[in-house]
């Protein structure tokens, strides 16, 4: 416990919070059951559909989450073309974000790599 949870222990940071953290954290859910949920979402979905790209399977989950459907059978079917049709000229750029942003993470990863061969080089210079 002392490990994993020092801030919350006697002395820590949350163990006697004042009233303004307690007001701020009051809409805080006190389970992680909404994020549990999420991946297993995610989980039977990577199962599913295992050549699927992540950013369809993030739409997936997104899509259900966010009851999407429901909000869009609210509209008017005028509404719902226009919706649909922004949607699909926006596609493209989404794919593109998506892709930097695959880009960028490999690019920290191997940044990350590439840091812990020189430290580990460094070591092995010493010795």
């Amino acid at each position: 416990t002392k490990r994993v949870l020092p801030e919350h222990l006697p002395e820590g940071a949350y163990h006697n919070p004042s009233e303004a953290v307690q007001r701020e954290t009051a809409s805080v859910s006190s389970t992680n059951a909404v994020s549990e949920r999420d991946f297993a979402q995610l989980d039977r979905l990577l199962r599913e559909k295992p050549n699927a790209r992540t950013l369809a399977i993030e739409g997936m989950v997104m899509f259900t989450n966010n009851k999407t459907s429901q909000w869009l059978d609210a509209k008017s079917a005028d509404e719902q073309a226009a919706i649909l049709a922004s949607a699909r000229r926006s596609a493209a750029d989404m794919s593109n974000l998506y892709k930097e942003r695959q880009h960028d993470i490999q690019q920290y990863q191997l940044a990350r790599l590439r840091a812990k061969e020189e430290e580990i080089a460094k070591k092995r210079v010493r010795r």
